[in-house]
């Protein structure tokens, strides 16, 4: 007489994975973006505001993407880039408007970044295996986090065109930035997650590289000119705010 014995066994007990919480991640956020200094300010050298600053921009919209691996439950990190479109207050001196000034402007960046999942740092992920959510009001599913970073070049760039098509100025203002961001995503599939996010970056060290482009015409003579100078700005220090949705996506192997 043959006697069987079974056991019973557990559904993680062949799956050591943390519910897609261990591996590649990318995410992406697509939102509203401004900078506290947006005047001239931003560009042009101290001596050069003893008139007063214009207003030189506004905010628009902003869109960021990283990439980097998930080592914890609780913990991953890697590298992000971002552009920020700008709207251009269109005011000009006198001088500028009598020459038909017109701007237009573009924010970027390029950074890392490290991110602590307070939801699965505190929930027990990084000791219990998990296979499945139970419900759609499983706690797992939140997925709140608070994130650091060091943007390695935050940038705004101002292009000026002249009525006269061979005149034209740029400003390029570099930052070294400290982003913050806090973010509360909710995790629609083990691998899939939507939120929200909201990001204050510090930028320090501001230094401009200004390019002239000029036309002289007169008898005889048809020259262009073009020259390049660098400085600090009037305006050194900033911050760059931004609200967005995001959506994150994590492979594991």
């Amino acid at each position: 007489m043959a006697v069987v014995v079974g056991a019973a066994s557990s559904a993680w007990a062949t799956h050591p994975d943390y519910e897609g919480e261990r591996g590649i991640e990318a995410h992406i956020a697509l939102g509203y973006g401004l900078f506290t200094g947006a005047s001239d300010r931003v560009f042009v050298s101290p001596r050069e505001v003893a008139g007063g600053a214009l207003d030189a921009f506004s905010g628009g919209f902003n869109a960021r993407v990283g990439a980097g691996y998930r080592m914890l439950p609780y913990l991953s990190a890697g590298l992000t880039v971002g552009v920020q479109f700008l709207g251009a207050a269109e005011q000009y001196s006198p001088s500028e408007s009598s020459l038909g000034a017109t701007d237009s402007f573009m924010g970027y960046t390029v950074g890392m970044y490290a991110r602590l999942y307070l939801g699965s740092l505190f929930n027990g992920a990084r000791t219990e295996p998990r296979v499945f959510f139970q419900s759609a009001t499983d706690r797992r599913r939140f997925d709140p986090f608070v994130s650091l970073g060091l943007e390695f070049v935050q940038g705004i760039q101002r292009s000026r065109s002249y009525t006269e098509p061979q005149n034209l100025a740029s400003w390029t203002t570099s930052y070294i930035g400290i982003p913050v961001v806090l973010g509360a995503e909710y995790r629609v599939l083990t691998q899939l997650a939507l939120g929200v996010n909201l990001g204050l970056t510090p930028l320090v060290g501001g230094s401009t590289t200004k390019l002239t482009q000029s036309r002289d015409v007169r008898p005889g003579i048809d020259e262009i000119t073009r020259t390049s100078t660098e400085y600090t700005p009037d305006s050194s220090l900033n911050f760059n705010i931004w609200l967005g949705l995001t959506a994150r996506y994590t492979l594991t192997f």
